[in-house]
C-alpha cells in the first residue's frame, strides 16, 4: 500500500500541469482514469472504481471535491477549475463505463445486514439508493467497492460528521 502512494503522488504531479480548461471531455477525463483506470476499474486500493456508477452521485462527488466540501487533497487540486456543465460531462463520461465485477467468494449474509443497518442509521442510502439503481446493485456506488476502500471512506466519513 505504502509503494501504491508514491506512485499515486507522481501521477497527480504531471497531471497538475495540464490545463484544466480542455476542450474535449476525452482530454479531461485523462487524470481521472489515470489513477481510476482506462476501463472506470482502479487497481489501486484506495482509489474507488468509478464505471457505472449513478450519474447523480458522481456529479455531486466531482462538486464536493472542487468546492473542498469533500476534502481529498489530490481530487481538490484536480478538479480546480472545472465548471459545473465539465463535471457533468465527466459524470455522464463515467457511468457508461462498465462497472466492477462483484468481490468473489461466499456471501456473509449477516455482514451484509450490518452495513444495510448502518446504511440506513448513518443515511448514505439517501445518495446511494435512488429509485434507478435500487433495482441493481451493480449501478450502487458502495456495492462493489473494495473493503479496503470502504473501510477507509467509512473512517473519514465518521470522522468529518462526529
Amino acid at each position: 500500500m505504502r509503494v501504491l502512494m508514491p506512485s499515486i503522488a507522481a501521477t497527480l504531479f504531471v497531471f497538475s500541469a495540464l490545463p484544466t480548461h480542455a476542450d474535449t471531455v476525452d482530454a479531461q477525463i485523462a487524470p481521472c482514469l489515470a489513477c481510476h483506470g482506462v476501463k472506470g476499474q482502479s487497481a489501486i486500493p484506495e482509489v474507488p472504481s468509478l464505471g457505472g456508477q449513478p450519474v447523480f452521485y458522481l456529479t455531486i462527488q466531482l462538486l464536493m471535491f472542487r468546492d473542498k466540501l469533500r476534502v481529498v487533497e489530490a481530487m481538490n487540486q484536480v478538479m480546480q477549475g472545472f465548471k459545473d456543465d465539465d463535471l457533468r460531462n465527466i459524470a455522464a463520461y463515467l457511468t457508461k463505463l462498465p462497472p466492477p465485477d462483484p468481490a468473489g467468494g461466499p456471501v456473509d449474509f449477516d455482514r451484509m445486514a450490518r452495513a444495510r443497518e448502518l446504511s440506513e442509521q448513518h443515511r448514505c442510502n439517501f445518495c446511494l439508493a435512488s429509485p434507478a439503481s435500487a433495482k441493481s446493485t451493480s449501478s450502487k456506488p458502495c456495492a462493489n467497492t473494495k473493503t479496503t476502500l470502504a473501510a477507509v471512506t467509512m473512517r473519514r466519513w465518521r470522522t468529518c460528521f462526529t
